[in-house]
Formats: C-alpha cells, sequence, structure tokens
C-alpha cells in the first residue's frame, strides 16, 4: 500500500506513472492497430496465432537439433580459429628457435658484440654443434604435421575460391601421403564461402606465407644436410655452413613475418575489449577494426557491436545492456553472420581429411521430393577408410564399413575432435606436442579411431540442415550488410528455407546406407546411432530392410545392415523433455510439431537385422525411463509390441494416487478404492499386466513412505548414510542407503541385517527389520543398471520401466554372468549353449570383499533379487506380530511375490535360450512357447549393453571391448543373423 499511498500524495508521481502506462499501450497497440487498416482485424488475429506457432516451432527445432544453429557451429569455429592460431604460433617459435641456433653456430664473429647475432634465448650461449639436430626434428615435427597441413589446406580452400583446381604444390610422398606425410585432399574440402571477404584475403595471404616458409625451410634443411646427418653428434663440425647460414636467414625472416601475421586472424572475442578482434594488431577500435573483420561499422554484426562496446565505460549499462545482448544472441541465430576468421569449418574439414590416410569427402544426393523427408538437395559425407582399405575400395568394393550417425549437436567436422593431434598418418613419437596435450591413434579418442583400429571404414556425415549438407538449393555464397539484405534473409530463412525435422533425419541416414551398400559395394555395414542419432539410425536400418528397398543382387546384404546399434538414445523426443524439462513439454511439442514421427522404438523393433540397445542409467540428459531401453521393455512386456507414446511421463491410476496422499495401503483408498491385484505366476502369466505393475510401483513405494516415518520416528542413530543425506526425497520417501552398527542397544540383540541371527529370547524390532527391509529393496539389483529405489524416487512410472526393463533385458545380464561362471576353474562349460542353468549367484554382481567397505560406510552395493526376496519375507515372517510389519504385510507380500516372478522367469529354459541368442545377435525363437521375452511376434528387443559412461563420454576400456566382441560376432556370422 505504501507505493499507492505515495502517488496519491504526490501528484507527479501519479501523473509519470499514468503517462508511463499509457505509453507502454501505445507502443504495443499501436503497431497492431496500423497493421490491422491493412489486413483486417482477423488478419492480425491470424498472423499472431501464426507467428506463436511458427516461433514455438522454432523454439522445438533449436533445442531438438543445436547443432544446425549458429550458435553451436560458430563457438566451434572460434575455438578451432583461437587453436589454429596458438599451434601456428607455436611452430614459428619453434622453427625460429632451430634457424636461430643455427645462425648464432655459423657466424664467424667470434667477438663480445653478442647484439649483432639474432640471439632470442640465452641459453644459446650455451649451445653446442650436438644440439642442433635436436632442434631442427623438433620444428621438422612441427613443419610436417602443422605448416605443411595448413599450406596444403589454405591453397587447396583458396584456389578452390577463385575457381581454381588445387594444384599439388607439396609433391607426393610415400604410402600413398604427400612431401609431409599428411594425407592428400581429395573431393570438395569447401571454398571459404562462409567467412568474411577480408578473411578470405586473409587465407590468401596466409597460404602464401606457409609456403615461403615450407620451401626457405626444405632449402635450409637440405643446406644443413651436413650438419644434421653427421653421425659424431657435431664434434666432427664447429659451425654451420655459411650457405646454410644464409638460407636460415631468409628462413627466420619468413618465419617471424608469419608469426607478427598470425594474431591479425584471431576471432573477434567479446572478452577482448581492447580492439575488438581478438588481439588483432591491426584492427584496433572502431571503424577500422571492423573493417579488417569484413564489416562495416553502421552494419556491423551484433556480436562484434557487442564486443566493442562491452569495455566502454561511457556506453549504456544495465537494463540496456541486457536488452542489446539477447537482441546480439536472436540475431545470430535467425541471421548467422559470416566467420570473422579463415579458419571456419572448411579448414577443419581439410585438417581432418589431412590425417586419416585415404580419407576422401564426397556428396550424396537426397530424395528429390518432400515425401518422407525429402526435398532434394545433397548430404556431405567423409570416408575413412581402414588400413588397406583404400586400395579395396577403389576395386569397387569395401568388405566392413560403419555409418555414423552424429548426436544433434554433432558435426563430421568435429567428429574425431578440433585438435592436430591425433589420426594415423603418422606415429605418436612424431605428434607435436599441443597446448592439449598429446593423443594417438591408439588412444581411441573418438568413434573414428575405434572402428579404424576395429578395421572397419568410417562413414561420417552431417544431416541436412547441419554444415554443408542442405535440402533443396545449396545456401546462397554472398552476405551482404545492411538492414534491407538482413531483413531479407530473415524473412526467407523463416518462410522457405529448410529446416532439419525428426523426418530428414532418417532419410539422410538412409540416403546415405542406400549409397553405400550400393553405389560404394559396401558388404558388410554397421549403422550406428547415438544420442538422436540412433533415431536416424533405426528410421535407416528400417527402411534398407523393407523388401525390395535395394537391389538384392548388387549385394546380397544390402537389405539387412550387419549391425544395428542404437547407442544412448531415447524411446521418444517427448518423454525425454517431460522429464528434463517438465511434464507439460509433451503436448507443447506434440502441438508444435504434429507430423514429426520421434518413435526411435517402433522402428527399431521394425528394423528385420541384428541389433544392440546401449544405455547408461544413469544417463544426465536422457532419463533411464525415457530411453530406449526402457522405451522397448514397455512395449514388448504391457502392449504386446505396440511402442505409441512408450517413455513418456504417465500418471498412476487414480486409486494409488489416492492412496498416497491418503497414506494408506496401496489400492486401498477409501475415496477410489481399487480392485484386488493378484501376484504374477510363472509359467501361468507369461507377461506382467499395466495393472499388476502399477501395484508393484505402488507397493514398494508405500514401504519406502512407511520405513522412513519409522526411522524419523524411533530416531534410530545406528543406520548411518554410506553416501550422505539426499536432497532430492521425494514426498517423505529416504532412498538413501543405510549400514546398521552395534551402537544401538537393541540392534545387536535382534540380530537385524542378518549378522548374527536373534541371539536370545527377545523378538525382532518390527520398525528395524522394516528399515533393513527398505534398505534391501531400495538397492535392488534391477540388472539393467539402477537400483529399484531410484525409480521409486522418480515416480510410479519410473518403477514400471524399471521392472520391465528387468524382465525384458535382465536375462541377458544373467546369462552372460553364468556363461562365465561356467567357463571358470572347474565350470566345464561351454560359452553360447541355450542350455545354461542359472544359479542365484548369478543374480550377483558385488565385488569380492564388498562387506568390508559396506561395513565402514565407505559403499554401497546393489543387492541381487534373490537376496532381496529372503529379506522381504522374513519381515513378512515377522509381521504376525503385530505392529507397523502388520500393516504392510500386503505390500510387503507382493514385492516379494513379483520380485520372485522376475527371477523365476528369467531363470526358466525358455528365456536362458532366448536371452542366449540376443546376446549372440540372434532373434528369438517364433515357435509359440513360453520361453520369449515377452516380445510377441513384434520383434526382438536385441542385444543389451550396459554403459558406465554418462551421455557424452567415450566408452570406457571394459565397454569398448564389450563392443568389440559385439561386433566379432557380426564378422563371424557373415552378417546372416537374420532369421
Amino acid at each position: 500500500l505504501m507505493p499507492n499511498a505515495a502517488a496519491l500524495t504526490q501528484p507527479k508521481f501519479a501523473v509519470a506513472g499514468v503517462v508511463a502506462g499509457w505509453l507502454a499501450l501505445l507502443v504495443l497497440w499501436l503497431p497492431f492497430k496500423l497493421l490491422s487498416m491493412v489486413v483486417t482485424e482477423i488478419g492480425v488475429y491470424a498472423l499472431v496465432v501464426g507467428g506463436g506457432y511458427k516461433l514455438g516451432r522454432s523454439l522445438v527445432r533449436l533445442i531438438a537439433f543445436p547443432g544446425s544453429t549458429h550458435r553451436v557451429y560458430g563457438e566451434i569455429e572460434a575455438e578451432f580459429a583461437r587453436y589454429s592460431v596458438r599451434m601456428l604460433d607455436a611452430s614459428c617459435s619453434n622453427v625460429i628457435e632451430a634457424a636461430e641456433a643455427a645462425i648464432y653456430l655459423g657466424d664467424e664473429d667470434t667477438g663480445d658484440e653478442s647484439s649483432q647475432r639474432p640471439v632470442r634465448n640465452a641459453g644459446m650461449f650455451r649451445m653446442g654443434m650436438g644440439d642442433l639436430g635436436p632442434l631442427w626434428r623438433r620444428a621438422g615435427s612441427y613443419r610436417d604435421r602443422v605448416l605443411g597441413m595448413y599450406s596444403d589446406v589454405m591453397s587447396n580452400l583458396v584456389e578452390a575460391s577463385e575457381g581454381r583446381p588445387p594444384a599439388d604444390d607439396l609433391g607426393a610422398g610415400s604410402g600413398g601421403l604427400n612431401k609431409y606425410g599428411n594425407n592428400p585432399l581429395k573431393g570438395d574440402v569447401g571454398d571459404l564461402s562462409t567467412v568474411t571477404p577480408q578473411s578470405r584475403e586473409d587465407a590468401k595471404a596466409l597460404s602464401e606465407l606457409l609456403h615461403r616458409a615450407l620451401v626457405n625451410m626444405d632449402q635450409a634443411e637440405r643446406a644443413m644436410g651436413p650438419v644434421l646427418n653427421d653421425k659424431s653428434g657435431g664434434t666432427s663440425r664447429s659451425s654451420t655452413p655459411p650457405e646454410a647460414v644464409a638460407k636460415c636467414r631468409a628462413l627466420l625472416r619468413t618465419a617471424m613475418e608469419l608469426k607478427e601475421f598470425l594474431p591479425s586472424l584471431r576471432p573477434p572475442s567479446q572478452n577482448d575489449t581492447s580492439n575488438g578482434g581478438g588481439g588483432n594488431s591491426s584492427g584496433g577500435n572502431g571503424d577500422e577494426g571492423n573493417e579488417r573483420n569484413g564489416l562495416q561499422s553502421p552494419n556491423q554484426s551484433a556480436d562484434d557491436a557487442m564486443a566493442n562496446t562491452a569495455g566502454d565505460p561511457s556506453g549504456p549499462s544495465g537494463a540496456v545492456d541486457a536488452v542489446r545482448s539477447g537482441a546480439a544472441s536472436v540475431l545470430t541465430v535467425v541471421d548467422p553472420p559470416p566467420h570473422p576468421s579463415p579458419f571456419g569449418l572448411d579448414v577443419l574439414r581439410g585438417c581432418m581429411l589431412s590425417r586419416y590416410k585415404g580419407a576422401r569427402q564426397l556428396w550424396v544426393r537426397r530424395p528429390g521430393t518432400k515425401f518422407s523427408g525429402g526435398g532434394g538437395g545433397r548430404v556431405d559425407v567423409i570416408h575413412i577408410p581402414a588400413e588397406g582399405g583404400a586400395a579395396t575400395a577403389s576395386r569397387g568394393s569395401i568388405p566392413r564399413a560403419v555409418l555414423y550417425c552424429n548426436p544433434n549437436a554433432g558435426l563430421s567436422e568435429v567428429a574425431t575432435g578440433m585438435s592436430l593431434i591425433g589420426g594415423n598418418v603418422t606415429p605418436e613419437s612424431a605428434q607435436p606436442k599441443g597446448s592439449s596435450g598429446s593423443a594417438s591413434f591408439a588412444d581411441e579418442n573418438c568413434w573414428t579411431d575405434f572402428y579404424l583400429r576395429t578395421g572397419y571404414d568410417v562413414f561420417l556425415f552431417n544431416y541436412a540442415g547441419f554444415g554443408r549438407s542442405h535440402g533443396g538449393r545449396a545456401r546462397t555464397k554472398s552476405y551482404k550488410s545492411g538492414c534491407v539484405p538482413r531483413v531479407g534473409r530473415m524473412a526467407k530463412g523463416a518462410l522457405w528455407d529448410f529446416a532439419p525435422s525428426a523426418q530428414t533425419l532418417k532419410t539422410d541416414a538412409h540416403a546415405v546406407a542406400r549409397h553405400l551398400v550400393t553405389e560404394l559395394g559396401v558388404e558388410r555395414l554397421v549403422v550406428h546411432g547415438e544420442s538422436i542419432g540412433g533415431m536416424a539410425a533405426a528410421g535407416a536400418a528400417r527402411r534398407l530392410g523393407e523388401k525390395g528397398a535395394v537391389d538384392m543382387s548388387l549385394n546380397r546384404r544390402a537389405s539387412h545392415p550387419a549391425l544395428l546399434l542404437c547407442d544412448r538414445s531415447f524411446s521418444n523426443l517427448e518423454g525425454v523433455a517431460q522429464r528434463l524439462v517438465g511434464s507439460w513439454t509433451g503436448d507443447a511439442i506434440r502441438a508444435l510439431t504434429p507430423l514429426w514421427n520421434t518413435d526411435v522404438a517402433s522402428d527399431f523393433l521394425s528394423a528385420s537385422c541384428p541389433k544392440a540397445v546401449a544405455s547408461d542409467a544413469s544417463d544426465a540428459i536422457i532419463a533411464d525411463a525415457s530411453s530406449l531401453k526402457s522405451g522397448l521393455a514397455l512395449s514388448l512386456e504391457l502392449r504386446g509390441g505396440k511402442t505409441k507414446g512408450a517413455g513418456r511421463m504417465v500418471s498412476p491410476p487414480l486409486e494409488y494416487r489416492m492412496s498416497d496422499w491418503e497414506g494408506t495401503g496401496a489400492g486401498r483408498s477409501k475415496f477410489a478404492p481399487g480392485k484386488v491385484v493378484q501376484v504374477p505366476t510363472w509359467p501361468n502369466d507369461r507377461r506382467i499386466t499395466e495393472n499388476e505393475a502399477f501395484h508393484f510401483a505402488a507397493c514398494a513405494r508405500r514401504i519406502g513412505k512407511a520405513a522412513s516415518s519409522a526411522r524419523r520416528r524411533t530416531g534410530y542413530n545406528a543406520y548411518t548414510p554410506a553416501t550422505g543425506p539426499s536432497e532430492e526425497e521425494d514426498e517423505g520417501i529416504e532412498i538413501t542407503e543405510l549400514e546398521l552398527t552395534e551402537e544401538d542397544g537393541n540392534i545387536n540383540d535382534t540380530g537385524v541385517g542378518g549378522k548374527g541371527g536373534n541371539g536370545g529370547s527377545l523378538p525382532p524390532n518390527p520398525e528395524a527389520l522394516l528399515v533393513d527391509a527398505w534398505r534391501s529393496l531400495a538397492c535392488t539389483d534391477g540388472l539393467c543398471g539402477l537400483p529399484l529405489g531410484a525409480a521409486i524416487k522418480d515416480g510410479h512410472d519410473a518403477v514400471v520401466s524399471w521392472l520391465c526393463c528387468a524382465v525384458i533385458f535382465g536375462g541377458q545380464v544373467v546369462v552372460s554372468a553364468a556363461q562365465k561362471r561356467a567357463l571358470g576353474p572347474g565350470g566345464g562349460g561351454a560359452r553360447g549353449t541355450e542350455q545354461t542353468t542359472i544359479l542365484p549367484e548369478d543374480f550377483d554382481f558385488r565385488p569380492g570383499g564388498y562387506e568390508l567397505t559396506e561395513e565402514d560406510g565407505t559403499g554401497v552395493h546393489p543387492v541381487p533379487l534373490p537376496e532381496v526376496v529372503a529379506l522381504l519375507r522374513r519381515a513378512l515372517d515377522a509381521a504376525s506380530g503385530g505392529g507397523v510389519l502388520s500393516d504392510l504385510a500386503p505390500e510387503l507380500r507382493y514385492c516379494a511375490g513379483m520380485l520372485d516372478y522376475v527371477v523365476t522367469r528369467i531363470s526358466s529354459a525358455g528365456v536362458v535360450r532366448d536371452s542366449t541368442r540376443a546376446l549372440r545377435l540372434k532373434p528369438p525363437l517364433s515357435d509359440g512357447g513360453g520361453g520369449r521375452l515377452g516380445c510377441g511376434s513384434s520383434g526382438s528387443p536385441g542385444r543389451f549393453m550396459d554403459l558406465r559412461c554418462g551421455h557424452n563420454n567415450q566408452y570406457s576400456g571394459e565397454e569398448k571391448e564389450m563392443l568389440r566382441g559385439v561386433l566379432r560376432l557380426v564378422d563371424d556370422d557373415g552378417g546372416n543373423n537374420v532369421v
């Protein structure tokens, strides 16, 4: 009330408030009023609704496909430009040091006037002839890996930008490499069309300087030959030959000129407020700096304007700067400016091709109609052959290849990283050490190196709308500054330009896969899709497997890829958004993109080829309940193979929501009583029903809430958390793993936790038994990477997913453990047999000595299913004495019965047989028997790979070996796994 009172007592404030309000209303209303005079009032409403719908679709596309936006690839280009300048600068420094050392040791003047010598390092006074060899070898490494590579790439791009064919100025070397040991560039590397005009001039100047530096260094090295090849370590010579000194002086001048030129090539940075050019020595502030980056001051890009005004103390601040920053971010997305440095995606692509033997670029045409995501255009593809694969490909066939489908923020140009370190053109010992450290081909820091080392050719590509790949006509290569051209580009981009969608990703992957098997003769194709790439990979595999999709006379395996691998992918996009942002996003995405089909589970099940699904239950981006693994399990177990909506957030039935709110037993609400749900039994019940699964979730949740209440009520200090209290406990359910100690008075006598039996006439402590039962239940190993307690915390539908995953994929985990046990000492078994016997110990994956880590509170391990069943039944036996356990008897009985059903079903002969077949990439036998994995006739769930690497990280060594084992199965069976 105080502001209103002040406004009433001080008229000037009241008048100012009224005027401000009317002005704000006028600013908001006037444009619509003027527009209504042209298109009528109904037209204004239609434009507002249509504009909002278009904006919503753009936001969904921005979130789903960030790699197609300037914000992502612009940051990649800027980071690569900074890295390139650093590497070239380091190369110049090493060349300068080697040249100066040769000049110093060749100078005949032995006086004290050292200033006559171009000495930059005081340690050079102590340098001898024996030190020249190591210096020049190091400089030679930088020449080959950095200067030679950038010279080849830059000259190729400059000649392409000028419409001239690339010339091989570096000459040929050995092993199909050029003079400096790099792979010759093949295909359309680029033409610098995405950088500013000034950057193209800089690229031409840089190319000339690099060429001069290489020529001068080659001449100096030849003149230094007698010194560098001296087997005596330099003791037979006292100075550098005069001819070599002259060549080194010319090299020194060129290297210093190149080093002084490099700072001008750094891209502008918002943090560089001194000149707005990221260290641009010739740019400075104002119009000169803008012209240096190819932008005129009145029409410079929003990012450059922000950079030039960020450090001006006299400029606006606060809200104005915030508005300006927001406008800059939006403008760079809707109207991407050209890159203000020559080191763009074209150079990055060329450097990648230079690092791998036989690598080449090729274009693949997209379908010519808009049906099924076509619309024409071309897909940019990079082919990197395995060792010896280039010769095989030249004969018209490729024995083994992998098509890698990028995640949503991925580009093929960065599929091997932005660093120059790596590749397979040179051994690790010859790699220059850059600021980012060293990485060799053997390190396998990317999927390309992994598959090349495994013997597979690698094909990388960009989806249409990403990088240079495009739908319809190619993007215009001219960028005109000014307000009118900018508005025209924004209107064209919003209304007519190609935009990626779920269907276009699938179409692109299928077009490339079909090209590989029909045009390039790939005999055994593995389609590997990571994250959203799993959607593209599954769609491509499904379409390749359709009858008549490919002429079988061209390739007998063409219609069936050798393997489909969906790596950390989702079941559908709506489910991911719901658990990552909020439940409302599912309906929003369906309303804004009604024609998008992101049902990965459907394509995966429909693919008639060997397949595998890799999933990390602790994925921070794709929640376990919305993962492809969960979508497949839900579809096969509860829906008879129907995948629509699998993985989306689902509210539990009303009776369970009401009983949870009332605090009563599961399904025993006074206001919404439910039906009696019986525990399924094997083999009478071949599948779990949806009601049974939700009832299990409600029972487990009820036990957790009661155990948490009992612990808080009794105040047991004996239960010490092993990992600290959870800050995300859901409605009183504490899922913190607890461990009993002997400090509590009655704990030791009751023998809670199975550590000593009853030990006397005292009856078991019911509340202690309850807490111990909950601890075991929360830590129950679901065999797919997620303990039951974590699923309970995420809601009823997450528990349902956990249960379905256990019965669909858990058998593979248990059978694999049983086979390892059989192959162990004294096992006498054979791997891969379908008559494996399952023992209770096969459910236990705790390491040896786990008891010690749990006793001292340093670790908690998942509890095997048979042990949990025994503990629940022990608590159930004590429920006859009354108290809290008696109230929970129905819930304890149902949970114990359901988990026992899971154990019995997984251990049955039929499931063991089909799980063994799944591990061998074979589909389950469709004999109509009860041994099938619950998948009916709708498809195979594939082989399950349990990961622990997170969403964006590379596989661990153990996980890579697991994948190599899968690839060996593909090779051994020759791609003929389809039944």
